[in-house]
């Protein structure tokens, strides 16, 4: 049994790097779950919990690259995930809600 000879070179963008994404998903570093961490190509449990514990440690991210300082996270994987993901708003937000005072 030989898998097809020509799947042995790079295949081009168009194949999902990550499986268990959508086309077109991307995920938002400060609102995934463990579970949609884990969908992230070279992001099993282990450093989903590491980005999760960074997350809540800083109190959300606030731009991709600091993925680099989650443990067991380096350049290669940071540009594997680049396109599945993006930072919002951190999660972790305090005072309360800012702008609604009402004066009174």
């Amino acid at each position: 049994m030989t898998k097809n000879p020509t799947a042995q070179t790079s295949q081009p963008a168009e194949e999902p790097e990550a499986p268990g994404m959508l086309e077109g998903e991307v995920l938002d570093l400060n609102t995934a779950t463990l579970s949609d961490l884990m969908r992230l190509p070279g992001i099993g449990e282990k450093k989903g919990s590491a980005i999760l514990a960074w997350r809540q440690e800083k109190g959300g991210f606030s731009a991709v690259e600091e993925l680099l300082e989650v443990k067991g996270i380096g350049e290669a994987t940071l540009e594997r995930l680049r396109p599945y993901v993006t930072v919002g708003v951190p999660a972790v937000e305090k005072g309360g809600d800012h702008g609604t005072d009402s004066g009174g």
